[in-house]
């Protein structure tokens, strides 16, 4: 049960692409209609990745050269 609430979001992920290629391998060219809520899901995926790198890049450099803010 530890491992599900550990990796509850990689499991939710990865269903969610099951999902989607079932959906898209029945309904074919239908399937686009569902096009806009995945680039909206997807820009936030990036944009959720591009800050985390960020704030693991300050944390490393503060970490390294012993910067300490006020």
């Amino acid at each position: 049960m530890n491992i599900l609430k550990n990796y509850k979001f990689s499991f939710i992920l990865i269903l969610g692409m099951l999902i989607g290629s079932i959906i898209g391998a029945i309904f074919g060219e239908k399937a686009s209609v569902l096009q806009p809520i995945t680039d909206i899901f997807l820009n936030l995926l990036y944009c959720c990745v591009v800050s985390m790198i960020f704030v693991s890049l300050c944390i490393f450099y503060t970490k390294t050269y012993g910067i300490q803010f006020a």
